[in-house]
């Protein structure tokens, strides 16, 4: 705490030499400089009081007597007040005094700027020549009843300055800091205003971009199917547009000041968490670039943290801005380290992302020097910080396009594989001089066929045929016409009206097999005789003027599966009656079943 206090004194000692124009507590305001858009700054030495609230009346006879003790503003009232072991944050209340002067011209429209005074107030202005006539210019935040501290950053128009007194009277009850700890700042009313418009309309733009880089991330993500580089992008984007809302004022405008205390302890958790989630993109966005055990440490740390502030009391969490802060630079400061590591492993994005860090930096660094400057107030954080966040969604749009157009590329070459493994079971599968199943698919699908007709207690049967004196058509007319011959009995089986479920394989040679579930014998028997008739009236094929005809021989059996025979003893039934049809005259259609032997009929 001494430490800490002492570098704060020494901080507001460097800035005190800097911008004070004040003769102890009289500010002297040029008229000029603020008509040319200039501010002029209240730091310097003000009145103190303490422990009360100074009337009008008091605070002109304090004037007029030289009574109170002067303390620099901006400050602590910590650093002037004795410690009190019941009350350590030192809450309670305080009235600061000054006396303002416009030196030549006194008909411009002026304002006070208060960026930070802790925590509600009630400004008067007291003219010198008429105390009696002393103006209220603003009370913020609720100083009786219910407490309730006052919103950050605003503006306060003041009446007509010539020469007076501006009392300010203070109370603190929640945060830690206390009193007028920020430079008060008076300037040409139009001028505030302009420039209050500019700023909300960057953090409107900044707000709107980012949550452009919102929607843009998700999208990305869902596209991605599961890229979480692009949800972590949106998650950082949310958090800082989050930090970029609070900043604005608005949820007190929306929610009334009692949501200020709310509002204050999820900034907090603002500060921290942007940069664990910057951590964690990178790591997700570079394999290897970031060691594991320090992502898991940094989001144990922002995690216990982001608790223990939404539970420990205001003013506490307040004290240790700086252990927020410390965490937040701890966090920057390995990234800039992995980058420096991952720039030179030459890792990919590492070079874009540290161009991007370092517009940050520059940017922060920018802000920190016209925070403690009179001259120089140019802010560039929120351009840095758009810069760097349009960066990060490019880096992640280009790695989820570079991934899509991998993925389209993978599925196209999946899809020809699957195609070309389809093309190769199909010609697995099939005869290639007739195109109809082979044995192979014969031995699948009449299993199939089979277990089907046991579950559902149906009759099952097969028609085996083969062409009569396929040998002689051979030797006599060559080969190729007994592949021409074969080709015709395929065509003449597929143009055949099957049922779905039906199929037509060649066995082998010139052996052909019809599998017919839920067939019954009689039935299978009569398409056996209708295609041998089919076959014995139709040219199989011609040579010259030759017409050449064939007849075939049918063997057939029926089965039910239930009565436990097995698939191969149908076969072999249909298979036995075939022969017992070549031994019995050919051109016949002949059936078997378990018990009888082969039979010769008509069946249509």
């Amino acid at each position: 705490m001494i430490v800490k206090r002492t570098i704060f004194a020494f901080l507001l000692y460097l800035v005190s030499s800097t911008l004070s124009y004040a003769v102890g507590p009289e500010f002297i305001l040029d008229s000029t400089r603020m008509s040319n858009n200039q501010y002029e700054t209240l730091t310097g030495k003000w009145w103190f009081h303490w422990n009360d609230y100074l009337t009008p009346a008091e605070a002109v006879k304090a004037y007029k007597n030289d009574t109170l003790p002067k303390i620099d503003v901006p400050s602590y009232w910590n650093d002037y007040v004795s410690s009190d072991p019941e009350n350590p944050y030192l809450h309670g209340k305080a009235s600061y005094l000054a006396r303002i002067t416009v030196d030549q011209r006194n008909d411009i429209a002026l304002t006070l700027r208060a960026p930070l005074i802790s925590d509600a107030y009630q400004i008067i202005w007291i003219p010198l020549d008429a105390p009696d006539e002393w103006v209220e210019v603003a009370t913020e935040g609720q100083m009786s009843g219910e407490f309730l501290p006052a919103m950050r950053n605003l503006d306060h128009p003041l009446p007509k300055l010539v020469d007076g007194l501006l009392l300010i009277n203070v109370q603190k009850e929640v945060f830690f800091w206390s009193g007028l700890v920020s430079t008060l700042s008076v300037g040409e009313t139009n001028t505030m205003a302009d420039e209050k418009f500019i700023d909300h309309l960057i953090r409107g733009i900044l707000i709107g971009a980012l949550t452009l880089i919102i929607l843009q991330s998700l999208l990305q993500y869902f596209y991605s199917e599961g890229d979480t580089s692009a949800l972590i992008l949106a998650a950082l984007s949310a958090t800082l547009a989050l930090r970029a809302v609070l900043l604005t004022g608005i949820v007190e405008v929306t929610f009334t000041e009692a949501a200020h205390i709310t509002r204050m302890h999820v900034e907090y958790m603002t500060i921290i968490l942007p940069g664990t989630l910057a951590l964690h993109f990178h790591a997700s966005l570079i394999p290897g670039f970031i060691y594991p055990i320090i992502l898991r440490t940094s989001w144990i740390v922002t995690g216990v943290v982001c608790i223990l502030t939404l539970l420990i009391p205001t003013d506490v969490m307040s004290d240790y801005l700086y252990w927020y802060q410390s965490i937040l630079v701890a966090n920057i400061l390995i990234l800039l380290a992995s980058l420096i590591r991952g720039t030179w492993l030459n890792l990919r994005y590492a070079r874009i992302i540290s161009i991007g860090s370092l517009v940050m930096l520059v940017g922060g660094t920018n802000d920190i020097i016209a925070a403690n400057m009179d001259n120089y107030g140019l802010v560039l954080i929120d351009y840095a910080m758009i810069i760097f966040m349009l960066v990060q969604s490019q880096i992640v749009g280009r790695r989820i396009n570079y991934a899509v157009a991998r993925s389209k590329r993978l599925e196209k070459e999946k899809k020809k594989l699957e195609k070309a493994h389809k093309e190769a079971v199909k010609s697995s599968m099939h005869d290639h001089l007739t195109g109809l199943l082979n044995r192979q698919a014969l031995d699948e699908l009449f299993l199939q066929s089979w277990d089907r007709a046991k579950r559902q207690r149906d009759h099952i049967a097969v028609v085996i045929f083969d062409i009569d004196h396929f040998k002689n058509v051979n030797d006599t007319y060559g080969h190729l016409i007994g592949d021409e011959i074969l080709v015709f009995i395929a065509s003449l089986l597929q143009k055949y009206a099957f049922r779905k479920n039906d199929f037509v394989c060649r066995y082998g040679g010139e052996e052909f097999v019809l599998v017919l579930p839920s067939t019954e014998l009689r039935e299978a028997c009569a398409v056996a005789e209708r295609l041998r008739i089919k076959i014995m009236n139709s040219i199989a094929s011609h040579i010259l003027d030759e017409k050449i005809y064939i007849t075939c021989s049918f063997g057939v059996a029926s089965m039910n599966p239930t009565s436990g025979n097995k698939p191969k003893e149908l076969l072999k039934l249909a298979d036995d009656a075939l022969y017992e049809a070549k031994g019995g005259g050919r051109n016949c259609v002949m059936y078997k079943t378990g018990t009888l032997h082969a039979e010769k009929e008509s069946f249509l």
